[in-house]
């Protein structure tokens, strides 16, 4: 059972210190649960200074520091609590050990048991939770009148890795490793468990590091698909995972750009925006990812949760969309409506190739293009001139209401087949050139030659 208790006020009782002890210990409990209900972890680092010289010399003093122990204890360090003593480490960091961590730690609040140290001459006091600390303090109505009080300090404490911790809540602040000089240093690749993002600079860079590769994928996908909001040219079942990427990256951009922005967001926020664009980006490669595959979110570790979605997030934006599923024959436009194409890749020519000339524009009605199509010359270079004084047919053109699936599907765009039968096919095949005659009630409009290998 709780041994704080609301405690019943009313007329005529007699106070004692007990009575505001548990109006203390009733209020703060409530707080902590009360907080504890909108955060699953409301504990951890917010901010951590720690005096860089003196580390490498082998000591650890901490210069300021902001966090909420496990019970709801809030540090602030130096404005509302003093520093913990500095602790030298050198003769526990192991010849062969890699690295020592560091906790900074208070004593357990015990029932039944002493918990304050009354006189800093008293002795021991190491596993007591507060120090008693005499302070001047003014009316704060008047300003003046100052008297004497005496309040219940934290005993803040510096805990190394191999020390003994029972007694004790602790928060794993920092881990010290050897540099290649032999002086002593800060893992800057060690997060502790985080009230924020900015509490970690390797967080922070982290965050910078995405986005920047982030808004570098997306300029390269996003000059592909410029127009694609109103021409959609590029959007085929070719590169449609390109597209999709796309969509998903600038989904994460402006949410992972306010996260760098504000700092203080809780990282279990980064790693909600963080995964949720890792498992998007699993769906263009499920052979190599599955969103199972997510690493959990674990509030004492996030340096390991958050490398593995960063190993994650590289490997998935390394790979590629699939080669586009057709090729654009050149078309060179020359007088009074001819055009001309030299047909370089062989496969074209294969029976089993498909040749798509598209039509795009929007001066012209559909009906009077259908029926145009027909004065349309196609045949080899050399053949036009003769069949258009002839007024004589070229290759037949057949109109396809939807292209192939490879091939992008325009607005306003008409799509016709090459006939790859008869003389004419033959003399373009052989002369791996291609002549256009375009009639003058069709020249307005925009003209492209499209090649599908093994249609």
């Amino acid at each position: 059972m709780a041994q704080y208790h609301r405690i019943l006020w009313s007329e005529g009782l007699f106070i004692t210190p007990q009575h505001f002890q548990q109006w203390d210990l009733f209020h703060e409990t409530q707080l902590a649960e009360r907080v504890a209900t909108q955060s699953p972890f409301p504990w951890g680092v917010f901010s951590i200074d720690v005096d860089q010289e003196n580390l490498a010399r082998g000591t650890f003093r901490l210069v300021g520091f902001r966090g909420v122990f496990p019970s709801g204890a809030i540090v602030h360090v130096p404005q509302f609590d003093s520093p913990p003593e500095s602790v030298p480490f050198a003769d526990d960091f192991g010849i062969k050990a890699d690295y020592l961590d560091i906790y900074l730690s208070l004593p357990v609040l015990r029932g039944g048991w002493p918990n304050t140290k009354l006189s800093e001459d008293a002795p021991g006091g190491e596993e007591l939770r507060f120090l008693a600390r005499t302070v001047s303090v003014p009316d704060q109505n008047t300003g003046r009148d100052e008297r004497a009080i005496q309040r219940a300090e934290q005993h803040l404490q510096i805990l190394l890795g191999t020390s003994m911790r029972d007694n004790y809540e602790s928060l794993h602040i920092a881990r010290v490793q050897r540099s290649s000089t032999g002086e002593f240093q800060l893992d800057e690749g060690f997060v502790p468990p985080l009230l924020a993002v900015g509490g970690s600079p390797f967080l922070v860079k982290m965050c910078r590091g995405i986005l920047e590769r982030l808004s570098s994928r997306s300029s390269e996908l996003g000059s592909r698909f410029t127009d694609a909001g109103v021409n959609a040219r590029d959007i085929t079942n070719a590169n449609l995972r390109a597209f999709l990427q796309f969509f998903a990256i600038n989904g994460a951009l402006p949410q992972l750009a306010h996260l760098r922005e504000i700092g203080s967001l809780h990282p279990e926020v980064f790693y909600r925006m963080f995964a949720s664009l890792v498992g998007q980006l699993c769906s263009f490669n499920p052979t190599k990812f599955h969103p199972r595959d997510v690493p959990a979110y674990n509030h004492q570790s996030l340096g390991t949760v958050f490398k593995q979605l960063q190993s994650m997030l590289e490997q998935l934006l390394d790979i590629r969309e699939v080669a586009q599923g057709y090729d654009v024959i050149p078309l060179a436009a020359g007088t009074d409506g001819r055009y001309t194409a030299s047909i370089q890749k062989a496969s074209h020519l294969e029976p089993n190739s498909v040749l798509i000339l598209s039509i795009a524009g929007d001066a012209v009605p559909e009906s009077l293009l259908l029926s145009g199509i027909t004065r349309v010359i196609v045949t080899s270079q050399e053949r036009v001139d003769e069949l258009l004084a002839r007024s004589l047919p070229g290759l037949p053109l057949r109109h396809l209401a939807v292209p192939p699936p490879a091939i992008p599907r325009s607005h306003n765009t008409y799509y016709f087949q090459l006939d790859k039968a008869g003389p004419h096919w033959e003399a373009i095949r052989e002369s791996h050139g291609l002549g256009l005659q375009i009639p003058g009630d069709l020249r307005t409009m925009r003209f492209e030659l499209l090649g599908l290998s093994g249609a």
